[in-house]
């Protein structure tokens, strides 16, 4: 009875400091203003500068950084005194509004407001029973509605055809809940400002594993999900058995096996089938390809074991499997890897079970209702003069930081509120922060470094170590005053537990390094993400005026001009050199080295970067991506995840230059199209005038790119005549895109050929429906899969060659002739549910319209305007 009276005043003493923590008082007169860039300033005002209800801006920078600082300092009152609380607060204050230390997105958007969810991604379980994956499901969208992503294993759920005992009938799958799951998660934005985003796991063998690993080989469906293979270490071991088998890999099989690929990707592609139907003929492709995989010796192969009944179902040979994981990645860049008995030899609580999947991003292994808690040191101010006069590592800045950060994100875990009890019980009980770096490219250019070197890659050891060293000598510190962290009996670090690695750590956190993304908040501190390279030397960039300039790395031109070769004209012969200063001749070649960008570094130097953190000193893992050129053959990721595997990689993402607009095989149906396309007029027949008036509609349709207006007319017989289309912002690339499309739709309907404009308006529909770019928005006959579904569906409709939904389309061919009851100034709305668009390599940013979406840390980031989709 004591007990549980000394629990319920703790309970209450922490209500009232997040009652304490939810009230600002005023800004210190005498603090200094943020150091902000005007991007700095921009991404604040974009997306964390709190707003009123009306949705104004009702905070400056300043203001931000104390509420933070005030908010997540008052868990000091759960220790200490008020004094010692206030002394933090202002510590807190001038650590984040120098830029030196930036929490996760979360944090800074949430602290002190009605959220107070300062977590950026969780791990649920999913057990295979319907209670359990109905409740996750649901926990899933608590999760989401307040900011955060999800991750999940779903190697506990047994394989379609499995019998479900209750009923004697048989299993959907597990592949077939994750697609729920993903369907549902597709209709959430994460507290109001992003999609949600998803990490689902599954282990090599799982008997849905060939459907798991095909699911994502084309872009219209599952996209809310990123998809990764558990690997282990026996698998591995076995690839190198089956080469004995398959001396040839996939080789002697490829034709079949891209035939079965290429079907299965017109299966899931296809709009005319109902799920139903899409499922029977998926599986068939999938039945042909496990044929093609199946192991025929004695000694081939590894087992695909039912989880229900733990019964081998098949053997596939190693090798090939291994092979078409990079085959199909290479392709679309799903699936990625991850290597799980590396992950778990990791787990510092393995007396909890083990660790079976991760955060969506991949860098933070957790267990069932663990939440990760990020922040990063910035690199790149952690740079100083030496005595020699030459920019040397300021380890002693460092060092300060890291006491700091660490205390800041053991603060965050007590003033977080939790979605779902679990978790907070979880992540308390374990206080595992991530604490990683930005800047790091910065840092080395300071120094005169090249990324891609020997130095580069010894020093990322030296430094990731030397942080680790400086946050486990804080935790210890914290753990002191504060308490070990509650499950650290049996733990990696308690003398006494069987699973003791041999270092007596009494720690405050049970895990404390990660390389996290950090899309949104490095561009807050105007720095390179993470760990990765310079994208590009040369980029835009929107100011918090509203304006948007064009601007080369400060770095890049500080060195110009001390070394005299500045002039105005590089940044248009920068830009025209794909961001690169590689081959140009004004710029010397010791200079041309240190500033790679990701386009200039091989697929081997990015894994040893990769590898060289991981070995260095990170607990948990590394969102990074292998950056790979547009012709990267499939066998150069099959090598690359054979060497991330053998340098101590404990996951990775390779990401092909272009791999998500690209086939692997051109059909005879693909050839058809492609001629059938390009419609001409016959010899002597020119382009139809346009008349001064002519009628039609415009079709309001929400698109994965934003609302769409499809304006149709027809010449005064009822002929298709011509379309507009108007999307984004004036002079943004998916404006100029939309511009483009419609014009090449009117000539071709205005040019005479031997079709009728009737039938040339079909084939145009034909052509145009069922595109699938990487999101959809809607449902059955109203989801709209890219803008080009969009056009030929307002086309249709008004022709009435479309029905639309209910109600929409009421021009019926009657006699030969199509009615048009639309007047040019009456307009169909076509409601959906718009989801922001899963962008490709330098896409379409669905927040600026710019194309300078790119896929970096795992993530997809603009570079322009700083949306971020995790």
């Amino acid at each position: 009875m004591k007990k549980r009276k000394k629990e319920i005043r703790w309970e209450e003493k922490v209500e009232k400091v997040h009652e304490f923590g939810r009230k600002i008082p005023p800004v210190p007169k005498d603090l200094p203003e943020p150091q902000l860039t005007p991007t700095g300033e921009y991404i604040a005002r974009n997306n964390y500068l709190k707003r009123d209800d009306n949705g104004q801006v009702c905070e400056t920078p300043k203001e931000m950084f104390w509420r933070i600082a005030h908010n997540i300092a008052s868990a000091d009152l759960l220790y200490g005194s008020k004094l010692e609380m206030e002394r933090t607060r202002e510590e807190f204050y001038y650590l984040l509004s120098s830029l030196e230390f930036v929490p996760n997105t979360p944090t800074l958007a949430n602290a002190a407001g009605k959220l107070q969810q300062l977590s950026a991604c969780f791990v649920l379980p999913i057990e295979d029973n319907m209670d359990s994956i109905g409740r996750t499901l649901w926990q899933t969208m608590m999760i989401h509605k307040t900011g955060g992503g999800t991750g999940f294993s779903f190697s506990r759920l047994r394989p379609r055809g499995s019998i479900v005992r209750s009923t004697g009938r048989t299993s959907s799958g597990a592949i077939y809940f994750m697609w729920m799951y993903a369907d549902a998660t597709d209709r959430v934005q994460q507290g109001g400002y992003r999609r949600g985003a998803n990490m689902g796991v599954m282990q090599i063998n799982h008997p849905d594993i060939l459907r798991w690993m095909t699911i994502k080989s084309v872009e219209s469906i599952i996209n809310s999900f990123n998809l990764s293979v558990g690997i282990t270490d026996e698998f591995m071991k076995q690839v190198e058995k089956d080469s004995l088998f398959a001396p040839e890999g996939l080789k002697p099989q490829e034709e079949e096996i891209s035939e079965v690929v290429n079907a299965i990707q017109t299966v899931l592609r296809n709009p005319d089938l109902n799920f139903g139907d899409r499922v029977l003929a998926f599986e068939k492709e999938v039945d042909r390809l496990r044929s093609l995989l199946e192991a025929k010796e004695p000694e081939e192969g590894y087992g695909l074991i039912n989880p229900d009944t733990k019964q081998v179902e098949v053997r596939l040979n190693a090798r090939k499997v291994f092979e078409l994981i990079g085959r199909i990645a290479w392709e679309k860049g799903d699936p990625g890897v991850i290597f799980i008995d590396r992950i778990n030899k990791d787990n510092p609580t393995p007396q909890l079970g083990p660790i079976e999947a991760t955060n969506p991003c991949g860098e933070q292994p957790l267990l069932p209702y663990e939440s990760c808690n990020l922040g990063a040191i910035n690199l790149s101010r952690m740079v100083k003069v030496g005595e020699a006069g030459s920019l040397e590592i300021d380890y002693e800045r460092i060092k300060e930081m890291v006491t700091k950060a660490v205390h800041f994100l053991d603060n965050v875990i007590d003033m977080n509120h939790y979605p779902l009890a679990e978790i907070d019980e979880m992540t308390k009980g374990n206080r595992k922060v991530g604490l990683g770096v930005m800047g790091w490219a910065g840092m080395l250019v300071q120094l005169g470094i090249a990324y891609n070197s020997q130095e580069a890659y010894r020093l990322a050891e030296e430094v990731i170590s030397f942080i680790r060293g400086a946050a486990r000598e804080t935790s210890c510190k914290l753990a002191k005053i504060r308490g070990v962290f509650p499950n650290f009996k049996g733990s990696i670090y308690d003398s006494q537990s069987p699973h003791f690695k041999g270092e007596a750590l009494l720690l405050r956190n049970a895990a404390l390094t990660t390389i996290a993304p950090t899309g949104t908040t490095s561009m807050l501190a105007d720095v390179n993400s993470g760990i990765e390279p310079f994208f590009a030397l040369c980029y835009k960039k929107n100011i918090v005026n509203g304006d948007q300039v064009e601007t080369l790395n400060p770095y890049f031109v500080q060195v110009a001009q001390e070394k005299g070769f500045w002039s105005e004209e590089l940044v248009e012969k920068v830009k025209n050199n794909k961001g690169s200063v590689r081959g140009l001749s004004e710029i010397p070649e010791e200079v041309q080295k240190i500033f790679p960008i990701a386009a200039d570094i091989s697929t081997q130097d990015h894994i040893l970067m990769q590898a060289a953190f991981q070995r260095g000193g990170v607990d948990n893992a590394i969102s990074k991506t292998i950056n790979m050129p547009s012709d990267a053959t499939v066998e150069n990721v099959i090598e690359a995840y054979r060497l991330a595997y053998e340098e101590g990689c404990k996951g990775v993402t390779i990401y092909r230059d272009q791999s998500r607009k690209k086939q692997i095989l051109i059909t005879e149906q693909s050839k058809e199209i492609q001629t059938t396309v390009g419609v001409t007029a016959k010899d002597g027949e020119a382009l139809k005038p346009r008349p001064v008036k002519v009628e039609g509609a415009t079709y309001k349709i929400e698109t994965p790119l934003g609302n769409a207006f499809i304006t149709v007319n027809h010449d005064a017989a009822g002929n298709p005549f011509e379309v507009f289309i108007t999307i984004g912002k004036a002079g943004s690339e998916v404006a100029a895109m939309a511009e483009g499309l419609g014009r090449m739709i009117s000539t071709t309907l205005r040019f005479g050929n031997h079709l009728p404009p009737i039938e040339r308006a079909k084939e145009i529909i034909e052509q145009l429906r069922g595109i699938g770019g990487a999101r959809s928005v809607g449902f059955g006959a109203n989801r709209v899969r890219s803008l080009p579904d969009a056009v030929a569906k307002a086309i249709g409709i008004h022709f009435g060659l479309i029905e639309y939904g209910t109600g929409i389309s009421e021009q019926v061919k009657q006699n030969g002739e199509f009615k048009i009851s639309e007047t040019p100034s009456e307009s169909l709305e076509v409601k959906t549910n718009q989801i922001p668009l899963f962008n490709r390599h330098k896409d379409i940013c669905p927040g600026c319209g710019e194309a300078t979406l790119i896929f970096e840390e795992g993530c997809k980031k603009c570079y322009t305007c700083g949306y971020s989709e995790c």
